[in-house]
């Protein structure tokens, strides 16, 4: 009919959070800590501002995470937006629920060939003898691969080269388009190429959208300070860049809503 307006198309905010330097101080010698503040800002930012989700995905495992000082749940319960906040590990790797992981199709199918995979670089490495070592059990992780340099190592910055030792190898064994090497700050890890950070949130913003015959449209900040999250922005989602937890607090405090002083 002529002159009908059409309904407005549902506008849904999210966030997408990298939990290391944003609500956990990266640089504290004695390990990592929650900051509490940073929380209750970010719980205070994303009830004015309308969120609908807040999605943390982080390269940590579910072991690193839920333990004593790194251990962001409760915060999260305490400030009342557990409800809606997610959060996936190994840079999507899996979903933790109820404090358990869940694991996504990505990394259910690299768990049947991790074990033959790591063999295979393992014995690589022993075979050039390379100053390096598998730490993913000591380290907790469910999926990703991490290799470490070993105490006596010359230079323990050069990840770069062992990465590339690593590629080399799976490109070798003919993996290289399923499986990828990559540095981070603590080590090089290795996780299929179905895995990422911005992959998961791209997954994340169109399950919002899913099956709707009007999708809504998304919105809203991707925060982060390394490379790879910058990944998980797109679309209507800007990528804010975050200098650590005090920087973080600067932000969200800035951006809440003015509040106008009552009239007397």
């Amino acid at each position: 009919m002529a002159g009908r307006e059409r309904p407005r198309r549902e506008v849904r905010k999210v966030l997408f959070v990298d939990i290391s330097g944003t609500v956990t101080d990266r640089t504290n010698a004695a390990g990592r800590k929650v900051d509490p503040e940073a929380i209750r800002l970010l719980a205070e930012y994303a009830k004015a501002r309308g969120v609908h989700r807040v999605f943390f995905i982080t390269a940590l495992p579910a072991k690193t995470l839920l333990r004593g000082n790194e251990n962001v749940l409760p915060f999260l319960r305490q400030n009342g937006i557990d409800g809606i906040s997610e959060i996936w590990c190994e840079n999507g790797a899996y979903k933790l629920e109820g404090g358990r992981p869940v694991m996504s199709p990505e990394a259910n199918a690299f768990l049947k060939e991790r074990k033959s995979i790591a063999g295979v670089l393992d014995a690589e490495l022993s075979r050039r003898q390379k100053k390096a070592e598998n730490a993913s059990g000591s380290a907790g992780y469910l999926v990703q691969l991490r290799y470490d340099l070993t105490a006596n190592a010359p230079n323990r910055r050069k990840y770069g080269r062992l990465a590339g030792a690593l590629n080399k190898t799976l490109e070798m064994a003919g993996l290289d388009a399923r499986v990828r090497a990559h540095t981070s700050y603590t080590g090089v890890f290795v996780r299929p190429t179905a895995i990422d950070k911005g992959r998961r949130a791209f997954q994340l913003r169109w399950g919002l959208q899913e099956g709707r015959a009007r999708p809504p449209r998304i919105t809203g900040k991707a925060f982060g300070d390394a490379r790879s999250d910058r990944t998980m922005a797109g679309g209507n989602i800007k990528f804010v860049k975050v200098d650590g937890t005090e920087h973080f607090k600067r932000l969200l405090a800035g951006w809440m809503p003015k509040t106008r002083p009552a009239r007397g």
